[in-house]
Order: C-alpha cells, then structure tokens, then sequence
C-alpha cells in the first residue's frame, strides 16, 4: 500500500527508505485492519521547523478511504502528546475534498523533473 501510494504522489520517499525510518524509530506506521484484514495504513513524522512542531501525515493509503479517515483522531492525540502545534499532510490535488473537517490547503506544490 505505501509504495502504491508513493509512485502516485510522493516521490521524493521510496518504500524502502521510508522502511529504514520506521525501523529507527524516525517515523511511525499506522495501520487500520478491519476482519483480520489491513485495509489502510500511514506513515508520519515529527518535523522540528524552527517554529512549530508538527505531525506531518507523509502516505495514506488504502481501501475504503471514509473507513480509515479515523486515522484522523488518532493523529490529533497522537501529535498533542508530542506537543506539536500543527498537523500537515502531502497528497494529490483529491485531497482537498476528501480531507475531515478542519483540514485547509494552504499551498499547491508542482514539480518540474529536470
């Protein structure tokens, strides 16, 4: 689900890379199971901007996507206990209409590969 995810949207990550992250303890992977099942998981960071501390949402992917838009909640909690200010997420252009209430887009990033 993550390298799906990330060949669609966030190249700056491969699967692997993120991988090495989460098994040194810079990144955590969320999961979302339902029968047994896997149907959705995330990955985020804590980023230290010099002034704000922020969860930063950096994959989501899945099946059933309002099913696992609770990873919201848990995020919210989560990035509380860690004292971040703010909460941030990468995605493609949909996800200004799928995002939960509260969530604004703030700028468009485009990319040109040279």
């Amino acid at each position: 689900m993550i390298a799906l995810a990330l060949k669609r949207g966030f190249s700056h990550w491969s699967a692997l890379n993120i991988f090495e992250k989460l098994l040194v303890g810079e990144m955590l992977l969320w999961l979302s199971k339902r029968g047994g099942k896997i149907e959705a998981c995330s990955v985020t960071q804590i980023v230290n901007y010099p002034l704000a501390r922020v969860l930063s949402v950096l994959v989501i992917s899945g099946t059933a996507r309002k099913n696992w838009m609770r990873f919201e909640a848990d995020f919210t909690e989560y990035a509380r206990k860690q004292y971040c200010t703010q909460m941030e997420g990468y995605g493609r252009g949909g996800w200004q209409r799928a995002a939960p209430e509260g969530w604004e887009p703030v700028q468009v990033i485009l990319r040109k590969k040279l």
